[in-house]
């Protein structure tokens, strides 16, 4: 198929999200929590957690994100209005918000992927996601190269468009976007180096 009828979804960056006092407080949980970080899983067909290093490789925190988290929901309750909007989606009512800490260190990506759950995976859960974002931080300057999430068209076979990942950036997009996450290269693999993200999705409950 062309490139010229290639189609993408609309999505969109807020700068700046949650300013510099609160994504220095998300660093420091993050690396406070170094111990606490597990490989990632990943959703199939026949197992609601599954590890396979041939797909996803990243790490993420377990536990609650406690204060912090709750003052992230905030933010982004505060802001669902236009996260729609950039991503050209209609706003629902009584959403329900999702998040998980991530940390990409050397040699870490995820391959091409959607975030809706399909017919084959839907059996795990009782709602939807509707809308993903994912908000970066990492320690300035920058101590790892890579890590772009690219958006890759729901028709045709155009290149994909390639969103930096900037110190305290929101990027909004609908979650069956088709996306990948670029390798992350981390020279001496330092977590401290590491780029670190909050992963959300917002939900809504299933209606049939």
């Amino acid at each position: 198929m062309s490139t010229e009828s290639s189609l993408f979804t609309k999505f969109g960056t807020i700068d700046g999200f949650l300013g510099p006092e609160m994504s220095a407080r998300f660093l420091e949980f993050a690396l406070l929590q170094e111990n606490s970080f597990a490989p990632t899983r990943v959703t199939t067909s026949s197992e609601e957690s599954s590890s396979d290093r041939s797909v996803r490789r990243s790490w993420h925190y377990p536990g609650d994100l406690g204060e912090i988290g709750r003052e992230f929901r905030a933010a982004i309750s505060d802001n669902l209005e236009k996260c729609f909007s950039l991503a050209g989606l209609m706003p629902i009512a009584d959403p329900t918000i999702e998040c998980d800490m991530a940390a990409h260190r050397d040699g870490c990506f995820f391959t091409r992927h959607i975030d809706t759950f399909t017919d084959e995976t839907r059996k795990f859960s009782d709602t939807d996601r509707l809308l993903s974002a994912v908000y970066y931080f990492y320690r300035q300057p920058s101590g790892f190269s890579g890590g772009e999430l690219a958006i890759a068209p729901i028709r045709g076979d155009a290149a994909p468009q390639l969103t930096i990942p900037l110190h305290d950036r929101l990027v909004v997009f609908p979650s069956f976007t088709p996306h990948a996450v670029l390798p992350v290269s981390v020279p001496g693999d330092a977590f401290s180096n590491a780029r670190f993200s909050v992963n959300c999705w917002i939900r809504r409950a299933r209606t049939r």
